[in-house]
């Protein structure tokens, strides 16, 4: 006799929500007000929690150093500190608690606070800017940089000194130009469509095929120009707003952009610039959810701008848009930290452990030419029919990363080799100012062993 079913042995279970009626699991007394991870916390004991991840993340980043540092160091950064500030829920968190763990003033008759009370620790460094960047350049919006200044005074402008940049200014006396309607991206001699950097970044974000690569040029720029504008006001340390949530989004989207190479970068590095000063990029909220912020904002009392960014320029749609990989990656990572939290966390752990098995030098990945010559269904010859060396004057695809070279010259369903996005011509490119220096630093490295004895291969005598 077969066992007997019913209809209702075939639906689900409802997953049980979680509500704050239990009491806090640090003070064990006073009942939960927000649930993080299956945990309630309250009012009292949120915050001090938050504090606790905050410190325990930047703490050993500040003594620039390979050990890194005691528990009982003290601490004091070789240079000054500048903070990303964009007038969102994770950069002004991120003031805010760089305020008040050590910033905070001695209120005569308050409490004098422990060991690490910044009273008995002193500040870590001697200057801290907070920067700006305005990309209604991008963007069919006003300039904020007005907007974002009035909301700087509620700060105390004798701790932050306010820094307010255009991302434009990536193009101001930009030298090298480049044919994006090649795959090897020649050099070119002619001279750029404009010499405006506003026109500029407008006409070389309008060149990119696709949607994704737009998004992607777009958080390139604004991190390179934060460690440019580091270097220039002696600071050894950037902080960025990205919380747990926002790690979660860049990682998924840069292994899906190509980028799985260098996923361990998106949680923070250390940059070297030129003059072999070294800036420490720190991502002090990357254990922080988007929810522990909200509630922080909330119960500090905290406002932020609004985001009025509506559309990629040029001539772009609000479908098009929704289409690029990061906006379908956040809306999905969204839904995850709502509905199973400890998702998002386990994507991060599981990201920290990937090593890459491949070669290469810095964040530049060996072998991309082979790779690329692999998955090719086709040979792309010159005009004359005959394969044309890439010599390090001539072409740019051999000095920078698989991420940066699909950003160029992947191609959507929308776009050709010969048009850009919102179907012109495709015209040289002026790049960003710093390309120039970078391409003369990469032709003084020595040459290696290998390829020294592959150029003389053909005078030896066997």
């Amino acid at each position: 006799m077969s066992c007997s079913t019913t209809d209702n042995d075939h639906v689900m279970t409802r997953r049980r929500r979680f509500a704050p009626k239990g009491i806090c699991v640090k003070c064990k007394t006073n009942r939960g007000r927000i649930i993080i991870r299956h945990a309630a916390y309250c009012k009292e004991c949120f915050e001090p929690v938050l504090m606790a991840k905050f410190r325990g993340i930047l703490d050993p980043t500040i003594n620039c150093s390979e050990q890194g540092l005691s528990v009982r160091g003290s601490l004091q950064a070789p240079g000054n500190l500048l903070i990303g500030f964009s007038g969102g829920v994770g950069s002004t968190v991120l003031v805010d608690l760089v305020k008040c763990c050590y910033l905070a003033p001695v209120i005569p008759g308050g409490p004098k606070g422990g060991k690490k009370h910044p009273r008995k620790t002193g500040r870590p460094w001697n200057k801290i800017f907070i920067c700006y960047i305005d990309c209604s350049a991008c963007y069919d919006v006003d300039d904020r940089t007005d907007e974002v200044k009035t909301a700087f005074e509620n700060f105390d402008e004798n701790v932050f000194e306010f820094v307010p940049l255009h991302l434009e200014a990536c193009f101001e006396n930009g030298q090298v130009i480049v044919d994006l309607t090649n795959e090897g991206l020649p050099l070119t001699s002619g001279l750029a469509s404009s010499s405006d950097p506003q026109t500029s970044l407008k006409n070389y974000l309008g060149s990119l095929p696709t949607p994704s690569s737009r998004e992607s040029s777009i958080n390139t720029l604004i991190r390179l120009l934060l460690l440019r504008t580091a270097r220039s006001r002696d600071c050894s340390h950037v902080l960025m707003g990205t919380t747990l949530t926002g790690l979660s989004v860049n990682l998924i989207t840069s292994v899906a952009s190509g980028s799985g190479f260098t996923v361990g970068l998106e949680k923070g590095e250390d940059w070297k610039s030129h003059d072999s000063q070294i800036i420490r990029l720190v991502l002090p909220l990357r254990e922080i959810s988007m929810k522990e912020c909200a509630a922080y904002l909330h119960w500090r009392n905290l406002s932020v701008i609004p985001n009025r960014r509506i559309l990629l320029s040029p001539s772009l749609s609000r479908e098009n848009v929704k289409e690029s990989i990061g906006s379908l990656t956040k809306g999905f990572i969204y839904g995850l930290e709502r509905d199973y939290p400890s998702t998002v966390n386990a994507i991060v752990r599981t990201c920290n452990k990937l090593v890459s098995n491949s070669t290469g030098h810095g964040p530049m990945q060996g072998g991309i030419e082979k790779w690329k010559e692999h998955i090719s269904v086709r040979r792309l010859e010159p005009d004359g029919g005959e394969d044309v060396g890439r010599s390090d004057l001539s072409y740019l695809a051999p000095h920078i990363c698989y991420a940066c070279n699909t950003t160029f010259t992947s191609l959507s369903s929308r776009s050709t080799r010969k048009t850009g996005a919102n179907g012109a011509n495709t015209q040289p490119i002026l790049m960003p100012l710093w390309v120039a220096s970078n391409l003369k630093i990469q032709q003084q490295q020595p040459m290696s062993q290998s390829k020294m004895e592959e150029q003389i291969r053909d005078f030896l005598l066997e």
